[in-house]
């Protein structure tokens, strides 16, 4: 076996397990909060994902373009300014942690009203959004640093404080949910603490003198806050995408089946998530060789990094059609404690008609991923555009006129084959620059 090919096993496998341990944890997370709280529950939570999502597509967005920025420079013997990189990076995502520390503390409920909570779900909705908001440093700089630790070469290392987030997450929902009755406030204090303990696990890592970046005294310069914006632009927008397509779904369910609607839909995307993070997982993995090998001008290396990545999102394909569709009534009845018929069905009929899109998504994401951090950043913004709600939102709408809640089920996967035939037209016009797979 290949060094490259080595190197792609292991970061791809670790950053994979990562994903899938978080995607697991969110999972249960939901189990929870349907057996504690029913339905109303998991609309409750559905109607905030958007405030979380934005909160991690922001960590993301600088772990990934500042460890980008910073892989690059380190492959390049540029330390100096790889520390200027991370001093950056970590100002930056304490100023947003704290004006998102403000929003939630002035702003939680018109938030939740604003994503379409009422009555008695606007307070639960309320209760998660100020919670969450209020301590966002713990889930954003996590992210933060796990892009850079991921970057300075031991992906090892985030794996693990995954795997502390993941675990302690589903300990304190327990605890909060069916110990002390604490309902969403649990919930949101769950994921905060349990993301705090993973910030303490990567600050462990560099506050022991085994990370090569360092703090230092330095002015902040707007060209690389752009350029880490940029290159990790991609995977805020994707999060973004999570959270414009879950509030305009919910939207759209609450006109045509009410509450039920956004129940079924919050079941869908708990389910998606797990496939979606297994993607996200892969390109969180090649990043970094990516990252390495353009720095050093390897063309044949990225050619096989690129080729490696394809052919892994065909595989993965395969394994996640099978588990869905092969097993999309037991998936539903984790979350359906009331047995809800009517529920079930709408749930059904949207992992068949939602899932059937996630080979495109796969291969969107490694698209996305490759371009953005090598020749075409600008190509892979657009293309992230694309997926954040510019073809979903109109499509939803329309679809949903239509065809009903078969519409709107359908719009997804359609806008993942659209932005596809897209990326196929740009790499066809760039393609020169690397070889054919």
């Amino acid at each position: 076996m290949n060094y490259i090919l080595k190197s792609f096993i292991k970061y791809v496998s670790l950053n994979i397990f990562s994903m899938i341990a978080f995607s697991i944890c969110i999972f249960i997370d939901a189990y929870f909060i349907s057996k504690a709280m029913g339905a109303d529950g998991l609309t409750a939570l559905n109607l905030a994902v958007p405030v979380y999502a934005t909160i991690n597509g922001i960590g993301l967005m600088l772990g990934v373009g500042g460890g980008a920025n910073y892989g690059r420079l380190k492959a390049q013997k540029k330390i100096e300014e790889g520390n200027h990189v991370f001093t950056t990076v970590l100002i930056i995502g304490l100023l947003i942690a704290g004006i998102c520390m403000l929003i939630g503390i002035l702003f939680s409920t018109s938030i939740a009203s604003f994503l379409g909570a009422e009555g008695h779900i606007l307070s639960m909705t309320s209760i998660y959004v100020r919670t969450i908001l209020t301590l966002a440093p713990g889930i954003l700089l996590s992210n933060a640093f796990g892009g850079l630790i991921r970057n300075d070469g031991a992906p090892r290392i985030e794996m693990i404080g995954s795997v502390i987030f993941s675990v302690m997450n589903i300990v304190f929902d327990y605890t909060f949910l069916f110990i002390f009755d604490l309902g969403m406030l649990g919930v949101a204090l769950a994921t905060s603490f349990a993301s705090a303990l993973n910030l303490l696990f990567l600050l462990s890592y560099w506050w022991g003198g085994k990370a090569t970046f360092q703090y230092i005294k330095t002015k902040l310069k707007p060209k690389q806050i752009k350029e880490i914006c940029i290159m990790g632009s991609p995977s805020l927008i994707a999060e973004l995408s999570v959270g414009i397509i879950t509030m305009v779904f919910n939207l759209v369910f609450l006109n045509l089946n009410g509450n039920m609607g956004v129940a079924a839909f919050g079941i869908v995307t708990n389910l998606s998530l797990v496939a979606l993070s297994i993607f996200a997982g892969l390109g969180q993995g090649m990043q970094p060789l990516v990252s390495v090998y353009y720095g050093k001008g390897n063309r044949q290396e990225l050619k096989k990094v690129l080729c490696y990545s394809l052919w892994t999102v065909m595989a993965l394909s395969v394994v996640i059609y099978t588990i869905f569709f092969g097993f999309t009534d037991k998936l539903i009845d984790v979350f359906n404690h009331e047995n809800d018929r009517a529920l079930a069905q709408i749930a059904a009929q949207g992992v068949n008609l939602y899932f059937s899109g996630f080979l495109f998504v796969g291969l969107n994401v490694v698209m996305i991923t490759f371009l953005s951090v090598t020749v075409a950043p600008k190509i892979a913004f657009v293309l992230s555009i694309l997926r954040a709600g510019v073809i979903i939102i109109p499509l939803v709408l329309l679809l949903a006129n239509l065809f009903g809640t078969t519409g709107v089920w359908l719009s997804y996967p359609i806008s993942e084959i659209i932005t596809f035939i897209f990326a196929l037209v740009c790499w066809s016009r760039i393609k020169n620059i690397y070889f054919k797979c």
